[in-house]
């Protein structure tokens, strides 16, 4: 995997982490399990990251 694809998938990695940040900030379990949408948004960006987990070398 060339230098540039291994950025590209750490980006989106760091990417989706901020928007789980950003989606959860300040939310208490009972806030976040009240609001199905946002439980699913946050769902959505975890499934982005461990995709692009699992094209990352070994190596790192």
């Amino acid at each position: 995997m060339t230098p540039q694809r291994v950025a590209a998938r750490l980006r989106h990695i760091l990417g989706a982490i901020a928007a789980i940040e950003n989606l959860t900030e300040g939310m208490t379990l009972a806030d976040y399990g009240a609001n199905p949408n946002r439980a699913a948004a946050v769902e959505h960006y975890l499934e982005r990251l461990s995709e692009a987990s699992r094209h990352l070398p070994a190596t790192l």
